[in-house]
């Protein structure tokens, strides 16, 4: 009997660390806030991860806060975040990896935002100045304050503010090798930098010259009229030709001449995402990615 209810207890113990591992594994892996740094209470913390997955189910991008005392200063912040945000496979969707990250080091008093992918187009350079420091007086004064659950609670409301008013109409991406893509009505447009609309214009025209000088070839007849030039030096020379007088006029009448209508000007219609609410699109200048794509960020000191 002793020996089935040993064998019992080791069936039920080794169920329940299965359990606990698979749990924890489920925790981690939808894990959103690290506050390494220990600014929060285990409520203030429950609050905010709820937060940041209401944010994530919402509008389809990973949303994450990560806080630290001291980070590795060989390397920039914005290394700093990209290597994070990687290393703990934060992202949505299996392309770009989607989201953004709001990172605070409370020694050197560093806070940034980082956005990969997607996200990008709304956090641009000057949006990402905004939510710190502006809109609704930012989330700086929080901070300063040491209300680190108030600062997060609003930074959560303004970056829902900031996806509810849209891409704005102005957003562009600037990369490193000059492409810069501007999104209007959820599109993208190319726009290339002086050298490469003059290294478009050398090809294109090239490649354009050799055809036209076969069509206008063509056009002009040179073969017809080598022809008929033979035919009209064959019949001069058997022709002859006099003038027997005719009477001469001019006519006094006008010929009036239409012109046309000017265009009208009307544009063609169609709408925009309006950036609003204090936001101003524009630019986001674009960096290489560690797990590849290309991720935008910005921030400063607190």
């Amino acid at each position: 009997m002793k020996k089935r209810n040993l064998s019992l207890m080791l069936i039920l113990s080794m169920l329940l660390t299965l359990v606990l591992g698979f749990t924890s594994f489920a925790a981690n892996g939808e894990k959103r806030l690290f506050d390494d740094a220990g600014l929060l209470t285990q409520e203030e913390a429950a609050d905010i991860e709820k937060g940041l997955d209401y944010l994530s189910s919402s509008f389809g991008h990973d949303f994450a806060i990560y806080t630290t005392n001291g980070h590795d200063q060989s390397k920039s912040v914005d290394k700093v975040c990209d290597l994070f945000y990687y290393n703990n496979k934060l992202g949505a969707g299996d392309g770009e990896r989607s989201g953004s990250l709001l990172f605070l080091d409370m020694v050197t008093r560093d806070i940034y935002i980082y956005a990969q992918g997607e996200a990008a187009m709304y956090f641009t350079d000057a949006d990402i100045q905004n939510v710190l420091y502006n809109y609704n007086g930012g989330i700086v004064g929080e901070l300063q304050r040491e209300d680190y659950h108030g600062a997060f609670v609003k930074y959560m409301s303004t970056v829902e503010s900031l996806y509810a008013s849209g891409v704005a109409e102005n957003q562009y991406s600037e990369y490193a090798g000059g492409l810069v893509r501007v999104y209007a009505d959820g599109r993208k447009k190319v726009i290339l930098w002086p050298l490469q609309w003059i290294i478009a214009i050398v090809i294109s025209g090239l490649t354009g010259i050799i055809p036209m000088n076969n069509v206008k070839k063509k056009y002009a007849m040179v073969a017809e009229k080598r022809s008929a030039e033979r035919v009209s030096l064959a019949y001069r020379s058997t022709a002859q030709f006099a003038f027997t007088g005719a009477a001469l006029g001019v006519t006094r009448s006008r010929i009036p001449i239409v012109q046309a209508a000017p265009p009208s000007s009307g544009g063609s219609g169609g709408s925009h995402h309006s950036s609003g609410g204090g936001f101003s699109g524009g630019g986001s200048t674009m960096h290489h990615s560690t797990g590849g794509g290309h991720h935008s960020g910005g921030g400063g000191k607190f």
